[in-house]
């Protein structure tokens, strides 16, 4: 579900976005008014706008608007070493106790990704919807990568086998 590299990251983004957009016209269009659907399909859109308008606003505002952004970045920040522990709610096989302190920590490192580059990303989609194409597979699907010694564990090792045709898709 998640790229390999970077350099997919935003395309994908970019097509997902697109995909978005062609969804919730289709939700805006067929759903009833009254229904949960259309109501949550309205406050999402909702959001995606000012949650855009904002830093503008900001920006135009400023200094007036600094007291505002330090208390907006703050609690951005504690919500998320709030809602970071909800990771460690599923316990995966293999992860170490150490292994999910990091993920904890490392939590609102994502968060600022997504919102600072990724949601411009999507911004772009949305409003270039209709440029919609491959973005990420222009040159075909992705090479799939299959780990290093796959091939040599016995099916009992709980690695399913791979037929040789799919080993490297082009």
């Amino acid at each position: 579900m998640h790229p390999e590299t970077f350099s997919h990251q935003f395309p994908q983004w970019t097509r997902w976005a697109r995909g978005a957009v062609i969804r919730n016209c289709w939700r805006l269009r067929y759903l009833p008014v009254r229904s949960y659907g259309f109501i949550w399909t309205m406050m999402v859109w909702y959001m995606i706008w000012m949650s855009a308008a904002l830093p503008v606003v900001f920006a135009i505002t400023w200094p007036r608007s600094e007291h505002v952004l330090q208390f907006a970045a703050v609690s951005i920040l504690a919500w998320t070493y709030m809602v970071a522990p909800k990771i460690c709610q599923v316990r995966r096989e293999g992860e170490t106790w150490l292994y999910r302190l990091r993920s904890v920590l490392i939590y609102p490192t994502g968060i600022m990704w997504t919102t600072l580059v990724l949601r411009p990303v999507r911004l772009y989609g949305i409003v270039t919807f209709l440029k919609q194409r491959w973005t990420t597979r222009q040159h075909g699907i992705e090479e799939l990568t299959v780990p290093v010694g796959v091939h040599d564990l016995p099916p009992e090792a709980g690695v399913p086998a791979l037929r040789p045709e799919l080993e490297a898709v082009t």
